[in-house]
Parts: C-alpha cells; sequence; structure tokens
C-alpha cells in the first residue's frame, strides 16, 4: 500500500508542476497540499501495517476472550477465601480446547498434600501447560473436578496469585532497583525482610559488593546479572510474598549444569516448607521429589518416587542415566 501511494505522490506532484508551468495553479499551492498530505500519510501507513497483521494475532484475540469469559471477575458473595495450607484435588480431569478434536487432559485424578513436592514432566503437547492454567482458574475442566483447599481455582478470583506463586524460565525483571523487583512479592517489606530473603537464595554477597548494592538498577544489573543470578532474584521476590504453593516452570532452561545444580538446591533448600510443582525436561534433581508423573497425551502413564521408577520403570532409568550423562 505504501507504494501505490508513493506512485500517486509522484504522478500528483508531477501533474501540479506542470499546472504550475502553466500558470494554472500558484505554486504555494503545491507546498501546502504537500504540507498536509504528508502529515496525512504517516497516520495512514502503521494502520495499514496493523490492518494486515489482524489475522496473525486472531488466535491470541480468540484466547484472550475465551480465558475472560472463564474467569470470575469477582470472587462469590464479594468474600476473599483464603487456604493457609490448601491440598490440591483433581477429581477426573478433563479439558478440550474449542475446535479440539480430543481432550488435552483426559479424566486426570491426582491428589497433592500441603508441602509435597511433585515433578510433572512430559513431551510437549503432553497436558503440563493445560494443567498450570486449570490450576490458576484461567481454564475450567470440561469434565470433573479441581479443587485447592475447599474451592475451585476460578473462586479466588486475584487471590489465586496468594496462593499460587510462578517462577518460569525467563523471569520479568523491571527497569527499576533490584530492591523494587524484590518488594514485588510484598510491598510493605522491611530493608531486613528483604536481605534475608537475598540471604536466602545466596545472592546477599554478591548483590552487598556492588556499589549500589540493593539500588543496582536492573538494567545495570540485567548486563551484569548472569541467568541463574536473575532467577535467584526472581525466587527471592517469591519467598517474600511467601504464598503456600510454589510452580517452578522450566527454571533452570539455558543454564549451564553446574549453575543448574546450584540453583536446584537453593530451590529445594528455600522452599522445603512449600507445595511445590516442578515441570522440567531434564531428570537431574529428582531424587528430591516426594513422587514423579509423566503426561503423555493427557493421561498419566507413569508415577512414583524416583528410587521406586528407577527399580521399576527402565523407560525412566534410561531417560534418568541418558540425562546424567548429558550434564556431566
Amino acid at each position: 500500500m505504501q507504494v501505490i501511494t508513493g506512485i500517486i505522490l509522484i504522478m500528483v506532484g508531477g501533474w501540479a508542476g506542470y499546472r504550475a508551468i502553466e500558470g494554472d495553479i500558484f505554486p504555494t499551492y503545491i507546498a501546502s497540499f504537500t504540507l498536509v498530505v504528508f502529515p496525512l500519510m504517516e497516520g495512514i501507513f502503521p494502520v495499514s501495517d496493523a490492518v494486515e497483521k489482524i489475522p496473525a494475532y486472531q488466535e491470541s484475540l480468540e484466547r484472550i476472550d475465551h480465558i475472560t469469559k472463564h474467569v470470575p471477575s469477582e470472587v462469590e458473595n464479594g468474600k476473599k477465601l483464603k487456604a493457609e495450607k490448601p491440598t490440591i484435588h483433581l477429581e477426573k480431569v478433563s479439558y478440550r480446547y474449542p475446535q479440539a478434536q480430543e481432550d488435552a487432559l483426559k479424566r486426570l485424578t491426582l491428589n497433592i498434600q500441603p508441602g509435597e513436592k511433585i515433578a510433572l514432566l512430559g513431551r510437549s503437547g503432553s497436558g503440563k501447560s493445560t494443567f498450570l492454567q486449570l490450576l490458576f482458574g484461567s481454564l475450567t475442566p470440561t469434565e470433573g473436578s479441581l479443587l485447592i483447599g475447599a474451592n475451585p481455582p476460578g473462586d479466588y478470583g486475584e487471590g489465586i496469585h496468594e496462593l499460587v506463586s510462578v517462577l518460569n524460565q525467563k523471569p520479568y525483571l523491571f527497569a527499576t532497583t533490584v530492591e523494587n523487583n524484590i518488594r514485588l512479592g510484598k510491598k510493605d517489606a522491611t530493608r531486613d525482610e528483604i536481605n534475608e530473603v537475598i540471604r536466602k537464595v545466596r545472592l546477599d554477597q554478591y548483590i552487598h559488593s556492588l556499589p549500589d548494592g540493593l539500588e543496582t538498577q536492573m538494567q545495570e544489573a540485567g548486563q551484569r546479572f548472569s541467568g541463574g543470578e536473575r532467577q535467584r532474584v526472581a525466587l527471592a521476590r517469591i519467598l517474600l510474598k511467601n504464598t503456600p504453593i510454589v510452580i517452578l516452570d522450566e527454571p533452570t532452561v539455558g543454564l549451564d549444569p553446574e549453575t543448574e545444580r546450584s540453583l536446584l538446591e537453593t530451590i529445594f533448600d528455600t522452599l522445603k516448607d512449600k507445595t511445590v510443582i516442578l515441570i522440567t525436561h531434564h531428570l537431574i534433581g529428582l531424587e528430591n521429589m516426594d513422587r514423579i508423573i509423566f503426561l503423555d497425551r493427557g493421561e498419566i502413564t507413569m508415577e512414583g518416587t524416583h528410587t521406586d521408577l528407577m527399580e521399576n520403570e527402565p523407560r525412566y532409568r534410561s531417560l534418568y542415566l541418558m540425562d546424567r550423562a548429558y550434564l556431566s
């Protein structure tokens, strides 16, 4: 469209110049025309680009609309629901996305007790992401029930974030100080509380060695902090928020083996009193989990402790040994 508009402008300019030479149009009219048209074109060009991109974003818009329809706008009766040490209970939960040919999750039954450590493994498309969205109330089961404590996740409204925190592979750190990034977990946190959580995640010596300490700006720290250190900043934020349930969504992706082991050791140490759900492709560190669950096509195909699976599941044993060889 920009090319066509440019050709039209050249043709109009040529015609106007010819008419000006003939004396039919004053040259000042041409200048006026140019001053009016070009600002208009600057406003029209972005619109045409945006229109061309609408189909690419149509699927995302449909998903947002679907989530909006299923998430309650207000907590029932206006009460803020609480659950200090909630059990997570799934009873024959199935979920099928609109226009999908089969369920993403199929009659999943699972109980996770307060303080239990669960590892959830599976290939892409196995149902892990669907499980997380159901847990946050972004989706509602097509069949069956999912309860956190005594209530479905959607009933908590925005209060679900007081129950569940997430540490993913690329936590967002804002362009403000290190302290403010950590304080997002608890707005009224004291400096002593912040110093305590950075000590727990083993960042205190490094942060206090910086010229501005906790006042260091993250756009500067983003360049000098490693991937593992950025994960520790995000983990400190979660510790400050102090939710009873913590989801670790591929938290060590992209880290070198030594950093991965160190970060996992810190995570298991600092979250020992929390309910932890670890989503991962790596099998390193699973010795620390109470249960390991394999999902395949929305169904549980393997479940047990690390020791049980090593003894009784050749597939798990093979994957574990292969992972150790790769990371060693």
